[in-house]
């Protein structure tokens, strides 16, 4: 009776395209009874692919109609338009609790059976695959929980981590050492001590808490990388609402031909923000530096950079490749965490090399990782076009010139001679697994398709550097003027992404090439203007609220956040139970979560990775600067958003 009980008995809202019957996942799980045979009977959960058809006419509405009449057959709501923007309302998730000593085979057999003699008898046809990954007993989630050697490695890391930090901050406790590691003092420390130092939770508070504010402007990208930053994770809850159990998505049909939810539907653009900060603030720190060290050495400074990032990265990869799976379970955590985790144990090592937006894109691990690659690859590009620009300024001039030509030329001759779209349309099969989507291996995480607003961020930097000595303001109100028609520009070319969404309508080639490839360097366009308005417009209130001490230290831990803010959006969509009931207010429910949870997170792996790893680095390289020559340049000044 259990085992029946935790069964779906019948699709409900399957009109509404409430697509996932899930039954009782816990309550199947739990099923143990011993027969009068002597053996014992153990649930398991299987969630089935069901795909039918009809074989029958219909009076069918206008192609690519929402509209349905009631009075007419159910088929005409059911059936396939070929409307990517519908959710399939001809294919549902069925849980069914069987028990354990079926196979899935047998499962899909017995099934099968029982939907032919429906078949015979009615004009539908059925069709049911049962995935044996997505069949699960109370015996396999716990032998998934068992620690295997990996799993134990990456424990036995942790508590050493959390043990250095401890004995670090006892330390500098006891010994007051009230300076920063990097202060005039720390010769009189034997090295090993200023290595452990280097993990006090105290100095690194400490660190992350002080403002150091010491370019009015420029600061102000401590807010705006805040805002962005907010943006991007409310886009990301976005796509695993929607990719997963909805029990009525006639409001996502709905909303794809609304054109005010184009700060949705086209808001993965808010990434290309981040492409212009760096780009910007490596062409404005570089030159400084190059001003007092007179050379470069570019291996240096992609080795500081490789350093720099690496050890946080390669912290959460170790945990997406091993410990993420052993959370929880769910009637989706096949389809979710187990995948991650799978993808992430076989493609680590490719995220290390920066190199996973090119090799085996489709089994990417941490599918937000694609950002470190891109920018990596342009941050390398970047500093040899901006030393040139400062050593031989005809060259490097002539050289970025062909950097921002063909920044633009490649993706508008991609579109051009694939016909793909101009950016990423979010229809639902295409959040439901990102990496499999053929746009996002080849188009959206390509470097050399990402370029746009990095070069527009190097330009405006490298402006910004050349006229620092020049002592000017602009009026206020020509600011204000500026720094509306940023944002209308902002919104424009984000809004005008919604041709592309409209249903049926013609695909034009050249128009989807010239929007691909201008969109982001136009967006990029007012991003820069508007970080110069903030530089040399100089309104108070305005650099006062950027830059006000609660955001600051929040604004650093965004590197943080950005590797870990799915980690909650996972776990929380694929230990979902029954389908999610959409409203404003779940939405505004889930997203002050993610951000709770994501900087708490934050916070913890800042004081044992992160900061203590900064630190680290910044004692190796101020001993191999020492040994090194005098004109050779470490780059100190950070070209990438802390």
């Amino acid at each position: 009776m259990i085992v029946f009980d935790a069964s779906a008995k019948y699709p409900v809202g399957i009109l509404a395209s409430n697509g996932y019957s899930l039954g009782s996942f816990d309550s199947c799980l739990a099923v143990s009874a011993k027969l009068d045979t002597g053996e014992k009977l153990q649930g398991q959960y299987c969630l089935v692919d069901v795909y039918f058809r009809h074989n029958f006419t219909l009076t069918l509405p206008p192609h690519f109609s929402l509209d349905y009449d009631p009075m007419t057959s159910a088929w005409n709501k059911l059936r396939d338009t070929g409307d990517p923007s519908q959710v399939r309302r001809d294919m549902i998730h069925w849980a069914v609790c069987v028990p354990a000593s079926c196979s899935p085979a047998d499962t899909q057999h017995a099934l099968l059976q029982t939907v032919a003699r429906l078949q015979t008898t009615t004009s539908l046809h059925v069709n049911i695959h049962v995935r044996s990954e997505m069949c699960q007993t109370q015996i396999s989630v716990l032998s998934r929980l068992q620690f295997n050697s990996a799993d134990i490695f990456v424990v036995i890391l942790s508590i050493i981590l959390m043990l250095l930090v401890i004995t670090g901050s006892v330390y500098d406790e006891i010994h007051h050492m009230k300076d920063t590691p990097t202060s005039t003092t720390k010769n009189s420390i034997p090295l090993s001590m200023q290595l452990l130092l280097c993990f006090s939770a105290r100095r690194n508070l400490v660190y992350l808490t002080q403002l150091n504010l010491s370019h009015t402007g420029l600061d102000c990208i401590h807010g705006l990388r805040l805002l962005f930053m907010l943006l991007a994770i409310s886009g990301h809850r976005f796509l695993l609402v929607f990719s997963g159990p909805i029990a009525d998505t006639s409001v996502s049909d709905q909303g794809y031909r609304q054109w005010w939810n184009m700060y949705i539907l086209n808001g993965m653009i808010v990434v290309d923000t981040f492409f212009v900060y760096s780009g910007l603030l490596t062409a404005y720190y570089l030159p400084i530096e190059l001003d007092d060290k007179k050379h470069l050495n570019p291996f240096l400074v992609w080795l500081y950079r490789f350093i720099r990032l690496t050890p946080l990265y390669l912290a959460v990869l170790l945990f997406h490749a091993t410990l993420l799976d052993k959370l929880g379970s769910g009637p989706l955590w096949p389809d979710t965490i187990q995948l991650e985790q799978k993808r992430c144990a076989d493609n680590w090592w490719l995220n290390l090399l920066y190199l996973s937006n090119y090799f085996n894109s489709d089994k990417m691990c941490m599918f937000q990782s694609w950002y470190l690659s891109v920018d990596t690859h342009l941050f390398m590009v970047a500093v040899v076009v901006v030393y040139c620009m400062w050593r031989w300024p005809l060259t490097g001039n002539v050289m970025m010139a062909v950097f921002a030509f063909l920044a633009i030329l490649i993706p508008f001759a991609v579109i051009l001679s694939t016909r793909m779209d101009p950016f990423m349309l979010l229809y639902p099969h295409v959040i439901k697994d990102l990496p499999s989507s053929q746009y996002f291996r080849e188009m959206y995480v390509a470097s050399h398709m990402r370029a746009g607003p990095y070069v527009v961020g190097v330009a405006m930097g490298y402006f910004l550097y050349k006229i620092k000595d020049i002592d000017f303001t602009i009026p206020k109100g020509w600011v204000y003027v500026g720094h509306v028609l940023c944002v209308f520009m902002c919104l424009a070319i984000q809004y005008a992404g919604y041709v592309f969404y409209v249903p049926g309508a013609p695909y034009y080639v050249l128009g989807a090439a010239l929007y691909g490839a201008l969109h982001r360097a136009i967006w990029g366009t007012a991003i820069a203007l508007n970080i110069f308005l903030l530089v040399r417009g100089r309104i108070e209130w305005l650099h006062k609220l950027l830059t006000w001490p609660p955001i600051v230290p929040v604004s650093r831990l965004t590197y943080c956040a950005y590797l870990v803010h799915t980690v909650p959006q996972l776990y929380e969509a694929s230990t979902l139970r029954t389908p999610r009931a959409l409203s404003y207010y779940t939405g505004v429910w889930m997203f002050v979560g993610d951000i709770f949870f994501t900087f708490t997170i934050s916070v913890f792996l800042c004081l044992l990775v992160e900061a203590p790893f900064r630190g680290i680095e910044r004692i190796i390289f101020g001993i191999r600067k020492a040994s090194l020559d005098n004109n050779q340049i470490t780059l100190n000044k950070t070209a990438q958003p802390e």
